[in-house]
């Protein structure tokens, strides 16, 4: 019998995996009571909790469909040798970025599902799949300062004010997008986060100072998180709030539920992710001569701070949501890296403002 070596086009869904699967996917998850600890993925936020379900169900279909033995224990399906077959036909039918989420994918769900086994060889291979999709060398000599990035989104947002060429629509577009970039320059979130900001939620407004305050359920590490919108960016937020985000909500066809979001697409509905994030490389391509995807930001900032003012650079550890927190002491933590996020975004701000070696676009 042959055997089918093409890729599943949908992740086999949790309630389809073999019973053993979900009991052990259910407790990794589980959260500690009075006679059982937590299990090792508890601490997940839901994002996470779907993508790494996602990514798992894509591995069980792809093994089904190879007659491989999908029910048996983990450490006989997922063994070098399958997981070579796997990323390997990944490799020549999906973008690299796209095997590395499979593969850290795959090492997260099997590493809290049976915790008890060595899966540092898939760790090591997620590494590497990572590596090859980040293109480590490619970055550095992509990537652009922190200053350099935010001065290419202020320029966006004055030649979107300035241009007598450009619609109104056009002109909404163009302020909007430079505001991404100038404020992704300081505060660099996830991209899902960013994304997904909501006026009177995550962006408010108290006393006069605009504020983005994210829960510790919404972040990818499960770290609260609350920093002032820079002051020089003050006035290009309040100038897209009242001017041209009204021109962006005209263009929808009926009420949408997500019109709280900050960011509005050309349609009128919220801006998708994919979309900031084409965006954003759109942009940075058009300047740069290559595109500097969001994510990368985050590297732009933290570089700016370790060389600059390596003293505090442990800061950025808080920032970017690289600790793990303790349910023991939730509320401590909460405080602190709401502390560190100010410390981080104060520190970004003294050291933008201090530099003056800033390219124009």
């Amino acid at each position: 019998m042959s055997l089918d070596l093409s890729l599943p086009a949908r992740s086999c869904r949790q309630e389809d995996w073999p019973t053993d699967y979900r009991d052990l996917w259910d407790r990794a998850l589980a959260h500690a009571d009075f006679l059982d600890d937590p299990g090792r993925g508890a601490h997940w936020s839901d994002a996470t909790v779907r993508k790494t379900e996602k990514g798992f169900g894509y591995f069980v279909a792809w093994a089904a469909g190879r007659n491989l033995p999908v029910g048996a224990d983990l450490g006989d399906l997922v063994t070098r040798d399958t997981v070579r077959s796997y990323l390997g036909l990944l490799q020549d039918m999906r973008a690299t970025h796209t095997v590395a989420c499979r593969a850290q994918e795959l090492y997260d769900a099997v590493r809290v599902m049976a915790p008890d086994l060595d899966w540092t060889w898939l760790r090591d291979a997620a590494k590497a799949a990572q590596a090859r999709a980040h293109g480590i060398r490619d970055k550095h000599g992509r990537l652009r300062p922190a200053p350099v990035l935010e001065a290419l989104g202020l320029w966006l947002m004055d030649e979107a004010e300035r241009s007598g060429a450009l619609t109104e629509l056009q002109r909404a577009v163009l302020y909007r997008d430079g505001l991404i970039i100038a404020l992704l320059a300081r505060r660099p979130l996830r991209i899902s986060n960013f994304a997904a900001l909501r006026l009177g939620h995550d962006l408010i407004q108290e006393a006069g100072t605009w504020h983005i305050a994210l829960h510790a359920t919404q972040t990818k590490g499960r770290r609260s998180h609350d920093a002032a919108i820079p002051v020089l960016l003050v006035p290009g937020v309040e100038r897209y709030l009242d001017g041209h985000r009204p021109v962006l909500l005209r263009q929808r066809d009926n009420h949408d539920s997500d019109e709280d979001r900050l960011w509005i697409a050309e349609t009128g509905h919220a801006l998708a992710e994919i979309s900031l994030h084409y965006r954003v490389r759109h942009h940075t391509a058009a300047a740069f001569g290559a595109p500097i995807p969001p994510h990368w930001f985050r590297d732009a900032a933290t570089t700016l701070i370790v060389l600059q003012d390596p003293v505090h650079a442990m800061i950025t550890k808080d920032l970017l949501g690289h600790a793990t927190t303790d349910i023991a002491e939730q509320h401590y933590n909460r405080a602190q890296a709401i502390d560190s996020s100010r410390r981080y975004a104060s520190l970004v701000d003294a050291l933008m403002i201090a530099d003056d070696d800033v390219e124009t676009p």
